[in-house]
């Protein structure tokens, strides 16, 4: 009996320092949520944000501090702020499943398109911020100070352009021979 109650004790106490928690984190790069740093276009285009009709996929990915990121969440374009002509703000909420207090993630955002459409912000570490969300009842997750943003690489019409003309002369060189 005294050895059954043993591993009990000692089963539930190896489960309880093995569990995870759930933390939640929110990003905003509006003006609500800090400076102003909006992901605007690449060099070449017009000067502005990115806006929510122009094709472009933000996504948010995250891993604990030192681990592979992988793909979260897509981003929510800020309509409030483009109706008003600020472009290139969002919000995005991360659910941090093996979340446990005092750990660091690391977080970036990755934007993808047609035509080529690509780029990617610094990867940034949170800690203080994440806020535990798998409690019960279930908290909100905390803010993050960072007002991420970065420029968004779209090809230049001249790369397309100097494309089509080595294609044109290959094509023409085959011809030939």
């Amino acid at each position: 009996m005294k050895k059954k109650l043993v591993l009990t004790i000692l089963g539930l106490g190896a489960a309880a320092a093995t569990s995870y928690g759930q933390g939640g984190i929110v990003f905003n790069n509006g003006p609500a949520g800090g400076p102003y740093n909006p992901i605007t276009w690449g060099a070449g285009h017009a000067p502005g944000g990115v806006r929510s009709t122009d094709g472009v996929t933000v996504t948010l990915w995250f891993a604990p501090d030192g681990q592979p990121l992988v793909a979260g969440p897509t981003v929510t374009w800020n309509g409030g702020y483009e109706g008003i002509g600020y472009y290139g703000y969002y919000t995005v909420q991360a659910t941090l499943n093996g979340w446990a207090a005092g750990q660091t993630w690391d977080f970036q955002l990755k934007a993808s398109g047609s035509g080529g459409i690509s780029g990617q912000s610094v990867v940034w570490l949170e800690n203080a911020n994440i806020a535990n969300i798998g409690g019960t009842p279930a908290g909100p997750p905390g803010n993050s100070a960072n007002a991420i943003g970065f420029v968004v690489n779209v090809p230049e019409p001249t790369t397309f352009a100097l494309l089509g003309l080595g294609a044109l002369a290959f094509v023409n060189y085959r011809r030939r021979s």
